[in-house]
């Protein structure tokens, strides 16, 4: 899988305190955790963002509403993984998420289980992980409220 936009993601610590250079860098630090606070951020919540540096908002209210706002912070991991894979995917082929299809889902499946181009395969125990966190991520996108801020 080669495509030019690749996402990547880290996780919010509130609980350790961050080691910043310079007194700039902290107090953007803090800002940034403060923002992310307001918005209903929790210690362990993801932020999944692009090779860009541009997170979407609707992309990471996902684990902020609905049932993932109270999922454990392992689900968390688990399906903000899942949905790295399934964003570096749909970069490939020039897809956003937001237009994805069922047939795209379909193609997912089959590159994760079967294509001798993938090198990283997983069992289809694993690829059940990565179905449920598209299944909820997009079920929210169509139940859950929209976001307010970015």
């Amino acid at each position: 899988m080669d495509g030019s936009v690749r996402w990547t993601v880290e996780f919010y610590e509130f609980l350790s305190p961050g080691s910043w250079p310079t007194e700039e860098q902290a107090a953007e630090s803090e800002a940034v955790h403060r923002r992310a606070r307001t918005n209903g951020a929790r210690h362990g919540t993801p932020i999944i963002v692009s090779s860009l540096g541009e997170a979407d908002p609707r992309i990471n209210l996902f684990f902020r509403v609905g049932s993932m706002a109270s999922a454990q912070p392992s689900t968390w991991r688990r399906y903000a993984h899942a949905l790295v894979v399934w964003l570096d995917f749909l970069a490939v082929f020039g897809q956003r998420w937001d237009e994805a299809s069922v047939g795209d889902v379909e193609a997912f499946k089959d590159w994760r289980l079967t294509d001798p181009r993938n090198p990283r395969m997983v069992a289809p125990t694993s690829f059940d992980t990565d179905r449920a966190a598209l299944a909820t991520f997009y079920g929210c996108r169509r139940s859950c409220n929209s976001p307010t801020k970015p």
